[in-house]
């Protein structure tokens, strides 16, 4: 899976949200190749950081190396490529990847913040998603979530060319209940057809 954006940030909180919702117990893996992950946040989307690995490669050229690598071993339930600005995965890696991670049984998903106009970072994706928009949301002067419009452009499922609002709410550790600060997926999804949908994440 391929998702892109303005800026990371959108994408990235979301693919946050997609780890933390695979469902199993096992390792989650993420490639950075900028230094941009912050473990924090992960905690805020729920992911257990006993399961996290984070590498940084030490240049672009090794990063199709890396996700290879973890990918094809078997050892991952979900790898998170954060694609460089000069990053691409080639045809050929393309299909490399995904046959490991058919054979695996591992989801991959690489995000990136290259224009549309530059086309796909990572041919062959199933499923392909483009964060059109960003809203912050704010309460008494705090920081309170973010709205998300996401573009669904390519699909396997049939789904392409549908537009998808995500409302991210943020719950403040004293102010929501004891819980530590954490992050809810609390939308209604519109698309540009006729369907709606509701979800609610936590």
């Amino acid at each position: 899976m391929e998702m892109g954006g303005a800026d990371t940030g959108g994408p990235l909180t979301l693919a946050l949200l997609w780890l933390a919702a695979v469902p199993a117990d096992g390792p989650l893996a993420v490639i950075d190749l900028d230094g941009c992950m912050y473990p924090p946040a992960a905690v805020v989307c729920g992911i257990d950081l006993r399961r996290l690995v984070i590498i940084r490669p030490p240049s672009p050229r090794n990063f199709f190396h890396v996700i290879r690598e973890l990918t094809r071993c078997g050892g991952f339930d979900a790898i998170l490529g954060l694609l460089g600005k000069a990053t691409c995965v080639s045809l050929a890696e393309a299909g490399q990847l995904r046959s490991f991670a058919h054979e695996a049984r591992t989801a991959v998903l690489l995000i990136h913040d290259a224009k549309p106009e530059q086309g796909p970072r990572f041919p062959l994706a199933d499923t392909r998603l483009r964060v059109a928009d960003r809203t912050w949301l704010w309460d008494d002067g705090e920081l309170s979530g973010q709205c998300l419009c996401v573009d669904m452009e390519r699909s396997r499922l049939g789904l392409a060319d549908s537009r998808y609002e995500l409302t991210l709410r943020l719950y403040r550790q004293g102010t929501h209940g004891t819980q530590s600060d954490h992050l809810y997926l609390d939308s209604t999804l519109r698309t540009r057809g006729q369907r709606a949908f509701t979800a609610t994440r936590g």
